[in-house]
């Protein structure tokens, strides 16, 4: 572990995790893809596909994985804010 006197010295930036939601993805997309679920667009490049914004509920969230995964493949990873997907959520995204 790094001191925090020697994280600072070395550039590290502290502060709050970033805002918004991503996905995680089986394998990466060939190409960028961008998927639009409840008004909220998701950019996905690589293995990784991410929005500005949070989902209030799990419900929600569910939805919009499963519209990543019609579009981009299957997920091994979602979070919104501070929530993650538990298996069950990421089994009933994955379908």
């Amino acid at each position: 572990m790094v001191p925090l006197a020697a994280a600072l010295a070395m550039g590290f930036a502290l502060g709050p995790a970033l805002a918004g939601s991503t996905a995680t993805l089986a394998a990466p997309v060939e190409k960028e893809t961008q998927v639009i679920k409840d008004g909220k667009i998701w950019r996905c490049e690589g293995d990784r596909c991410a929005t500005d914004a949070e989902y209030e509920t799990v419900n929600r969230l569910v939805r919009a994985c499963r519209a990543i995964v019609d579009e981009a493949g299957p997920v091994t990873d979602v979070t919104s804010g501070d929530d993650r997907l538990g298996p069950d959520e990421l089994a009933a995204c994955n379908r």
